[in-house]
């Protein structure tokens, strides 16, 4: 079938007639940028295309909602980065509800309006992108989007601005209470730094919360993912590169910011 026939497939499955037929397809091509596409073959289509011709034959039958299942895993990186601007904005173009299902983490915090992150089939946190991915509400939500460090922690203070926990490689961390909304009145928890507030400097930094060694070096052009040792405990710091990386072997200080880090319950068991 040609781009026409295949967005008047469900159509034609509903009985229509063919000028009302004709009417809705061409409208729908306009509205996914596929204007005067409806005889071309679809092997003549590129891989955005293509994509953009199967919403549109879910869209011309003016449904509510549009599932869409890990629509752009079977596409090469540089599409797959293409079609996440396309599908972005055609959903704000046409106004349906998309409920996108993806185990990129990436797709899911660039496209969403909400996320909904689900282990073993029950919800474990909703919220917008910014919300979950900085105020995670359990272990698995914090390790499953994004780079996170989890260090095991006493409870030694609380107030009405939030919690402070001691841990054995950075003493005494200030917890926002917003950011330790599922704690509870427990007396053990986990301080979560994300990996890129893990700041890292050369030389004797006076605000430097430790000292670490670096193990290993993940050089990502202007990013560079640093595995580092403070005590007994390994960390990961994703940091800009500025002049050359750190390499193995160098000693290195710390720097992070109370406001940056999470505190969690203790994993059961």
């Amino acid at each position: 079938m040609n781009v026409g026939e295949n967005v008047a497939f469900g159509l034609r499955r509903r009985g229509h007639n063919k000028a009302d037929m004709n009417k809705r397809v061409s409208a729908i091509l306009e509205r996914v940028d596929l204007g005067g596409f409806e005889d071309k073959k679809i092997d003549q289509l590129s891989g955005g295309q293509k994509q953009r011709v199967a919403i549109a034959r879910c869209l011309v039958l003016e449904l509510t909602v549009l599932l869409l299942d890990e629509p752009l895993g079977a596409l090469d990186l540089k599409l797959r980065e293409q079609m996440k601007v396309e599908l972005k904005k055609l959903q704000a173009k046409v106004g349906t509800t998309f409920v996108y299902i993806t185990h990129d983490q990436s797709e899911a915090l660039a496209m969403s309006d909400k996320i909904v992150v689900m282990s073993a089939g029950e919800v474990e946190q909703i919220g917008p992108p910014d919300e979950v991915y900085n105020t995670p509400h359990s272990e698995f939500v914090a390790t499953f989007l994004g780079a996170s460090n989890l260090l095991p922690a006493k409870v030694v203070g609380r107030d009405d601005k939030g919690v402070t926990l001691g841990t054995p490689e950075f003493g005494k961390v200030h917890v926002p209470a917003a950011r330790a909304t599922t704690l509870g009145d427990a007396d053990t928890a986990q301080l979560m730094i994300r990996a890129e507030n893990l700041h890292l400097s050369a030389g004797n930094d006076p605000e430097a919360a430790a000292k670490a060694v670096v193990e290993a070096v993940d050089y990502q052009g202007q990013l560079a993912r640093y595995f580092v040792r403070v005590g007994d405990t390994q960390l990961q710091a994703i940091n800009m590169i500025s002049g050359r990386p750190f390499a193995d072997g160098d000693t290195v200080s710390i720097r992070l910011n109370p406001e940056d880090c999470s505190a969690l319950p203790q994993k059961a068991g």
